[in-house]
């Protein structure tokens, strides 16, 4: 990290900024805090098991990985899984601690759909932290871990915010269909 050119730093703090003012705009009113805290709570996680990864060596096999380029995309993702396995860990402990906090915002919603939204939502950061490896796969950007953290927290971020475009989505086709579950109350 030491040798990161300040564009890296500026490019990574703009994703993760661009990430957070989505997040915000899409939040519902009466869930930005909860919404927050899961986020948050998700990035601590994940960068605890970044840092766990980077002390058992890991994040220098990955990228000397990514840097020789030519494996196709499924054996990258394959790569990722294997070579930061406490970074992926440690997201989803930090979204499961936080799930009490997010399901209080929704007490209307019945208790199995709010655990089978939290668990969308957890699959979906995973997807969005996986797929934001894509520029490593032909060697587009340099695998540090600044730029590995940055990348993949935007990854998580935009994950989230199309995880509340389906949750607003499904409010609007309970509306529509008149099966709105007592109490649902759709303000985003």
């Amino acid at each position: 990290m030491i040798g990161t050119p300040p564009a890296a730093w500026l490019a990574v703090g703009f994703s993760v900024a661009a990430s957070c003012c989505a997040l915000a705009a899409l939040s519902p009113r009466h869930r930005r805090a909860a919404i927050g805290a899961m986020f948050a709570f998700s990035c601590a996680g994940m960068f605890l098991g970044l840092a766990v990864d980077a002390e058992h060596g890991r994040i220098l096999a990955f990228a000397t990985l990514c840097e020789s380029g030519g494996r196709d995309w499924l054996g990258g993702l394959r790569t990722h899984w294997l070579e930061l396995p406490w970074m992926h860990g440690g997201m989803l402990a930090g979204a499961v601690l936080a799930m009490p906090y997010a399901a209080a915002s929704r007490g209307h919603v019945p208790r199995c759909a709010r655990a089978a939204s939290h668990c969308l939502c957890c699959v979906l950061m995973l997807a969005g932290m996986n797929l934001a490896m894509l520029p490593w796969q032909g060697g587009v950007l340099r695998p540090d871990p600044l730029s590995l953290a940055g990348v993949m927290t935007g990854g998580m971020a935009w994950s989230m915010a199309l995880w509340l475009l389906l949750e607003r989505g499904a409010g609007i086709v309970y509306g529509l269909l008149a099966v709105e579950p007592a109490g649902y109350r759709n303000d985003g």
